[in-house]
């Protein structure tokens, strides 16, 4: 099941504040051993966060806003084989949002936001933690009819997700996973291909992302 729970508040001369706390329960699941018939018992999953928002005007056609979030991850109490400690995760992040009013037309509005920006979610290992889905949204609206009794819209944007995880893969297809060096010289411990091109497990920075 999944619960959510928002409020606001307007001040003026301050601006707006907001927030919102969200529970999601996937209930009960077995637990397994390695073999078909190792049955150890069951276990509960859950997730939950809480997020703190702030907007403000900037001028009157254009305003900002920005949430500041904590979200914990309980997928296991214990880790599966060989891994040792609980399957759990506290993390946080950010958001931000522009918003203008009027841009290049006085009917076309423009939005832009940049969501999920933090540290990779780890749980036991740190050595195989996961970028956050960092995204990038620009969206326009366009009124096409803004009467008294009637009002037409065409809006459109577009969602650029910012960061991508590659296992080890080898691009080159010379039968290795890397053996160079970034330069492209013959290093056995390197992670890299003749081409400089990377084949040990990786994930894009956000600046590599956006492009």
């Amino acid at each position: 099941y999944y619960d959510f729970f928002a409020f606001r508040k307007h001040y003026p001369q301050l601006g707006t504040f907001g927030g919102h706390i969200i529970y999601l329960s996937l209930g009960e699941q077995i637990r397994m051993g390695e073999g078909p018939e190792d049955y150890l018992g069951t276990f509960t999953s859950f997730m939950m966060a809480t997020t703190v928002s702030y907007s403000s005007l900037l001028s009157k056609k254009s305003s900002f806003g920005v949430n500041a979030k904590i979200s914990y991850q309980h997928l296991v109490d214990l880790g599966a084989g060989a891994e040792k400690g609980k399957g759990t995760s506290i993390d946080f992040g950010f958001d931000l949002g522009y918003l203008r009013k009027g841009f290049l037309n006085p009917n076309l509005d423009f939005g832009v936001t940049l969501t999920n920006i933090g540290p990779k979610v780890s749980f036991i290992d740190p050595a195989q933690a996961d970028p956050q889905p960092t995204n990038l949204t620009f969206g326009f609206k366009y009124k096409v009819i803004n009467s008294e009794f009637n009002k037409l819209s065409l809006i459109y944007d577009v969602n650029k997700l910012l960061v991508a995880s590659y296992p080890d893969m080898d691009w080159d297809g010379d039968g290795f996973i890397g053996r160079y060096d970034e330069d492209g010289h013959y290093n056995v411990s390197g992670g890299y291909n003749k081409e400089g091109d990377q084949e040990t497990a990786h994930t894009d920075p956000v600046y590599i992302g956006i492009f």
